[in-house]
């Protein structure tokens, strides 16, 4: 899993990472979506199919409940809201939430 977070560079991380995007051992990707691109002339909609092209989808982690959810690509709950998740394989990756030990934060159980 790797975390991108460039604060309007994140087109320029993905070019230089193209590779280890490509690479199928990569499992997820944490991108924050937040239109902070555009001042270098770049869409989040642009990053999210460049995502998409690399076999990575988008869903949603929820602690609280230990599973992933597909998430939607409508606008108002599409890739700019947020960080977005991108997952390539959903099944290996609800194996490993599923079997990974429950823990505490605060009053949480996640």
């Amino acid at each position: 899993m790797i975390k991108i977070d460039a604060e309007g560079s994140e087109s320029e991380v993905i070019r230089g990472a193209e590779a280890t995007l490509r690479d199928r051992r990569l499992g997820a990707v944490l991108m924050e979506l937040n239109g902070s691109g555009r001042r270098m002339g770049v869409q989040d909609e642009d990053l999210h199919d460049r995502m998409l092209s690399y076999g990575l989808e988008p869903y949603r982690y929820a602690p609280r409940l230990r599973e992933i959810r597909r998430r939607g690509l409508e606008r108002a709950d599409g890739p700019t809201s947020r960080n977005v998740l991108y997952i390539r394989d959903p099944d290996a990756v609800r194996g490993r939430v599923e079997a990974g030990a429950a823990f505490r934060v605060l009053d949480d159980r996640i």
